[in-house]
């Protein structure tokens, strides 16, 4: 499902699961676009708690918040050594569209991914998890939550 809202052109993307990423792993990640490419980096927590505390204290469950410590970990990383991990996700994406990627990975139905390896890529992130008890209230947390960890 992530898959589809993300993919742009339509059919054209990568899912790959469990990536390491320097000396961590990332759950999933999905490459998309054209030209320059994008790279999702996508935490998931599950949906075994509830999202937002029930309590007086209110915010963000603590799984919700070390979704956000690995993700700000890898874009950290990123940051540091972002020309080599540029070549290694377009190493990537040319072993999986050759077919000689050996991890999981999931390509889009036209096979491809026309991107320009030698342009800059683009991190984006997403973290999933948790389920809402109190809807109006949950979403109201997590728009606060979310304004403060831009």
């Amino acid at each position: 499902m992530v898959t589809y809202y993300l993919q742009s052109p339509t059919d054209e993307y990568i899912c790959l699961s469990e990536l390491p990423i320097g000396d961590d792993i990332v759950d999933f990640v999905v490459l998309i676009s054209r030209s320059r490419m994008l790279v999702y980096l996508i935490e998931i927590k599950g949906a075994n708690f509830f999202a937002a505390k029930s309590s007086h204290y209110k915010g963000m469950n603590s799984h919700i918040h070390d979704a956000v410590k690995q993700i700000g970990n890898h874009v950290n990383y990123i940051e540091h050594n972002y020309e080599m991990l540029r070549k290694y996700i377009h190493n990537i994406r040319e072993q999986v569209i050759c077919g000689s990627y050996k991890s999981n990975y999931l390509l889009g139905p036209k096979g491809y991914l026309d991107v320009d390896p030698d342009k800059d890529i683009k991190i984006k992130t997403i973290v999933i998890g948790g389920k809402a008890k109190e809807d109006y209230c949950d979403s109201s947390e997590r728009t606060k939550f979310e304004s403060e960890h831009k």
